[in-house]
């Protein structure tokens, strides 16, 4: 009796011992090497894309060279006529744009909610650009930028956008030029990328990228175009491709919901 529970004794305290080992080492934060390796965790930094986040979705191109005719002079009315349309068009299809509060504590955008003529290539004719709210979750929208091109308007960029993390801004040049900045953050990636008008073509001028993830302990990396850089090359980056002046937001829609009559209103009084 007395060796059946001496065997029972040795048998419950190497199962405990093989037990403890398996809970330890299946523990968070007791082996790095394992959670590096466990597909459910998120990879290093270093394993992630390069690439913009969102990506633009569903980009029209604008005409080729050869069928660009010349912009017309800010005292011909056909430009704010195509525009007027354009916007009319949009308005009626989305209606007003509202901000909606859910009860998860996030938020939905219906309707148009930013709209502005930003001279994009500084050639004295504007560009249009508006916003406006996708249902198909919280936190989603759409630009679109349109340009004009005689005798009419024509889609240059529609992006689809979530903006949990996400900030759209307008950068203004001191050159004169201006640029749409997507610029998307979360704790351990930023991307940036930014866009404008030249030569006829809505291009990407330059896209960065850069990350740091404390819980890895993995140094920081920058890039460029998708090229590894040095901090002051990341920094530098916007003057030396954006001769950058300032940045505004346009993504703060409960204050630019009324910017889409506004735009109408000067564009009807071009017109009428």
């Amino acid at each position: 009796m007395k060796k059946s529970v001496l065997s029972m004794v040795i048998m419950a305290m190497i199962l405990c011992t093989f037990l403890s080992g398996c809970f330890m080492f299946g523990m968070p934060g007791n082996n790095d090497t394992n959670r590096r390796n466990d597909s459910t965790i998120a990879p290093s930094p270093k394993d992630w894309p390069i690439r913009v986040s969102p990506s633009p979705d569903d980009i029209k191109p604008t005409p080729s060279q050869d069928d660009i005719k010349p912009t017309p002079s800010q005292d011909d009315k056909t430009h704010f006529n195509a525009y007027y349309t354009v916007l009319s068009n949009a308005l009626a299809e989305h209606g007003s744009g509202t901000t909606i509060s859910n009860a998860d504590g996030s938020k939905s955008f219906k309707g148009i909610l930013y709209t502005e003529l930003i001279d994009f290539d500084n050639d004295g004719v504007p560009e249009l650009l508006f916003l406006y709210g996708n249902t198909a979750g919280p936190y989603s929208a759409v630009c679109v930028v349109y340009g004009y091109f005689d005798p009419s308007a024509v889609q240059l960029g529609k992006y689809d956008m979530y903006l949990n993390h996400m900030f759209v801004n307008i950068i203004e040049s001191r050159t004169g030029e201006s640029f749409l900045n997507y610029n998307y953050e979360d704790y351990a990636e930023t991307y940036d990328t930014y866009f404008t008008l030249q030569n006829g073509f809505w291009t990407e001028v330059m896209n960065r990228a850069y990350f740091e993830d404390d819980f890895y302990d993995d140094e920081p990396e920058w890039y460029v175009n998708g090229n590894s850089v040095s901090q002051q090359a990341y920094n530098d980056a916007l003057e030396t491709y954006l001769a950058i002046n300032r940045s505004r937001e346009i993504s703060m829609f409960d204050d630019n919901l009324y910017t889409v009559n506004a735009v109408l209103s000067f564009l009807e009084s071009m017109i009428s």
